[in-house]
């Protein structure tokens, strides 16, 4: 078995609330609407972390996503200025991805 590392320019941290997380994780949800205040890009990487909103805590559960696509209000009329819809696909089995300016990659 192999294992493979891709070099992103970006990995997001997000927290995510459980039926986001949890729609992402069954495959019905494959975009990710943001407040675009970092820069999003296509090809960057969000680390979807679940958290609990009631308890204010993360529950451990965390998923990668790619960003393969993104609209922003300049591209379309019905987006808030300063927002995103990002189009987001899994990171495959097998692969580590570390950020281009992560010590030691």
């Amino acid at each position: 078995m192999y294992t493979y590392k891709l070099v992103v320019r970006c990995i997001h941290e997000l927290k995510t609330w459980p039926t986001f997380y949890e729609a992402v994780i069954n495959g019905g949800k494959s975009f990710e609407l943001r407040k675009n205040d970092r820069d999003f890009q296509v090809g960057d990487v969000l680390s979807l972390r679940e958290f609990n909103n009631n308890e204010q805590k993360y529950t451990g559960r965390q998923t990668l996503r790619f960003v393969t696509y993104k609209l922003e209000s300049k591209d379309f009329c019905g987006i808030e200025k300063g927002y995103c819809i990002m189009g987001i696909g899994a990171v495959p089995y097998g692969i580590t991805v570390v950020a281009a300016d992560e010590p030691g990659r």
